[in-house]
C-alpha cells in the first residue's frame, strides 16, 4: 500500500455524502426494506440481507452526495468490503444433505443431485459479489468494482483501490464502503474459530469518495478530507466500537458517525494483523 498524504496532494481526496445501516437501541438483527431503492420492484426476491443493507446504506450516500446522472451511470466505481459468507441455515443443510456420500461431501452428489434440486439464484445470493451487482443494477452505475473480504483490513485495501483510482483519472467518483450479515450461524460459527467473541450487529455503510476539485466542480461541500493513508510501524491505535465488532464496517461506519456527529476536529482510524498494521486519518 502506497502512502497517502493530502499535504502532498495536488487535490486531496475529501468525502460528500455518507450513509448507514446499523440496528439501534442495542439491537444485533437489522434488515432493509429495499423495494424503495430497487429499480425493478419484482427482483426483492432475489436480494439476500447483505444485499439490502449495502443497498440502504449506498442510496443514502449517494442521495446525501447528490450524485446522479452521468456522472453516477459512467463515471463512478464501486470499491467496498464484504463479511463472511452468510448461508441460511435451512438452505445449507438441505444442500449438505444432498451432496453427502458416506458422512462426507461428495462434489459429484452436489454436481449431480444437489444443485439440480435448489433455486442457485436464491441459494447462492450471499455470495461476496452479489451486494457489488446489486448496487450497480438498482443505482445504475455502469464503471467497474472492486471487491474483497471479509474484515477490516481488506476494506483497507478497497480505500487504497479507491484513491488510486482517483488519483490516476480512472474515475470521477467513488462508492466506497462495507457489508455485513453477522447474524448468521454460519458467520457465528466463524467467528467462534477465530476467536471473536464481541457482539457482531448486521451493518452497512458507504462514503462517496471524490477528489476536491471534482467535488467543487459539481458545486457540493466537501464533509472531509483524507488526511492519510499508510502502513504504520506500529500497531494501530485501538478503535472504539462501542463493545461491537463491525468487521470490513468498522472503517466506513468510524468515519460516517464522526461526521454524523458534526465532524468535529479530524478520526483517526487503524487496523492491525499479524505482521501488519495500518492507518487513516480524516479531517474537516
Amino acid at each position: 500500500m502506497d502512502a497517502y498524504l493530502s499535504e502532498h496532494a495536488r487535490d486531496p481526496v475529501v468525502v460528500t455524502g455518507a450513509g448507514c445501516e446499523c440496528p439501534v437501541d442495542g439491537a444485533l438483527s437489522h434488515d432493509v426494506d429495499p423495494v424503495p431503492y430497487l429499480r425493478v420492484r419484482k427482483t426483492a426476491k432475489y436480494l439476500s440481507k447483505q444485499d439490502r443493507l449495502a443497498l440502504g446504506a449506498a442510496s443514502r450516500a449517494v442521495r446525501a452526495a447528490g450524485l446522479g446522472g452521468d456522472e453516477l451511470e459512467h463515471r463512478t466505481l464501486i470499491a467496498m468490503g464484504v463479511g463472511p459468507i452468510p448461508f441460511q441455515r435451512d438452505e445449507a443443510l438441505a444442500v449438505a444433505e444432498l451432496s453427502r456420500v458416506e458422512e462426507a461431501f461428495s462434489v459429484d452428489r452436489f454436481c449431480r443431485e444437489a444443485y439440480e434440486a435448489v433455486n442457485p439464484m436464491l441459494l447462492f445470493a450471499c455470495l461476496p459479489n452479489m451486494p457489488a451487482y446489486h448496487l450497480s443494477a438498482n443505482l445504475g452505475i455502469r464503471g467497474g468494482y472492486y471487491l474483497t473480504y471479509p474484515s477490516c483490513g481488506e476494506t483497507y485495501q478497497a480505500l487504497q483501490h479507491a484513491v488510486d483510482s482517483l488519483r490516476e483519472g480512472i474515475c470521477s467518483v467513488v462508492l466506497f464502503g462495507a457489508v455485513a450479515d453477522q447474524q448468521n450461524f454460519l458467520v457465528h460459527n466463524h467467528h467462534r474459530k477465530v476467536g471473536q467473541l464481541l457482539p457482531a450487529p448486521d451493518c452497512a455503510s458507504f462514503l462517496v469518495l471524490e477528489t476536491q476539485s471534482h467535488a467543487a466542480a459539481r458545486q457540493v461541500s466537501a464533509l472531509a478530507r483524507l488526511e492519510r493513508l499508510g502502513w504504520t510501524a506500529e500497531r494501530a491505535v485501538p478503535q472504539d466500537a462501542g463493545g461491537c465488532y463491525y468487521g470490513p464496517v468498522e472503517l466506513p461506519l468510524a468515519v460516517a458517525r464522526w461526521l454524523d456527529g458534526a465532524g468535529v476536529g479530524g478520526l483517526r482510524h487503524g487496523a492491525s494483523g499479524s505482521g501488519w498494521a495500518v492507518e487513516s486519518e480524516w479531517r474537516v
